[in-house]
């Protein structure tokens, strides 16, 4: 099954499609002329089937450089608990995400992202998952294990899920995760085109993600050629610090 085949969501872009054929219907009943307004091209979630139940790696390529995901083999950032206003580092957890190869999961060849979490100098954790990119630059959750939600895409019915559209829209939502993998996860553009400032720098144009799952929500704020900058779970807050 191709990837692009689907049906667009039910409700409209408010900065997209929607609008654009909005306003120049309008423009030519105002002008009293027949012809009909163009459409506008798909973009958001718009013909993709989400989850994908057979991935045909056809449809896919062996890197991953969305601009909001980049997973570069060899590279590694660290995320850290934001800086109290007298400059101190505040409590909670940090985060070093590394990139490497990984193996091909249904036949899609995919990068492996290995995240290591230290809770407030304790032993913590430590997930890798697997992420695909296809030819057009939506990023595929592939596979993960050590997080509670261990699946592998094609394996006891479990189906990869969308991670990152190559044009996040805001309102879209989709299953990060289907078929037989345990708890659902679900994925909302809560906001695009957003400024963000922390510790260290500013970011702009990033996308925000709120991600649901049997424990817990959290939102991850993602920024071009950086990926991940912040993410939040409420008590637990981290901040990107530093890349490697």
């Amino acid at each position: 099954m191709r990837l692009r085949r689907g049906r667009p969501p039910a409700h409209p872009s408010r900065r997209g499609a929607g609008a654009a054929v909005v306003t120049l219907a309008a423009a030519a009943v105002l002008g009293g002329c027949s012809s009909s307004a163009p459409l506008s091209p798909p973009t958001g979630v718009d013909l993709l089937t989400v989850p994908t139940p057979t991935p045909d790696p056809d449809d896919f390529v062996g890197r991953v450089d969305n601009p909001w995901f980049p997973l570069e083999p060899g590279g590694v950032a660290t995320l850290a608990a934001p800086t109290t206003p007298t400059g101190a580092q505040g409590p909670g957890l940090e985060v070093t995400r590394s990139v490497s190869a990984g193996p091909d999961v249904a036949g899609v060849p995919t990068t492996a992202l290995t995240t290591v979490t230290t809770d407030r100098g304790a032993g913590g954790g430590r997930v890798v998952d697997l992420f695909a990119q296809d030819v057009d630059g939506n990023v595929w959750w592939m596979a993960s294990a050590g997080g509670g939600l261990d699946f592998e895409a094609g394996v006891d019915g479990a189906e990869a899920g969308l991670w990152m559209p190559a044009q996040p829209r805001y309102g879209d939502g989709w299953l990060a995760v289907g078929g037989t993998a345990g708890t659902p996860v679900v994925v909302t553009v809560l906001a695009v085109d957003q400024d963000l400032a922390r510790p260290g720098g500013s970011s702009d144009d990033v996308v925000v993600l709120q991600v649901e799952s049997g424990i817990g929500t959290r939102v991850d704020s993602y920024a071009p050629g950086e990926g991940l900058v912040r993410s939040d779970a409420g008590e637990d807050e981290v901040v990107l610090t530093g890349v490697g």
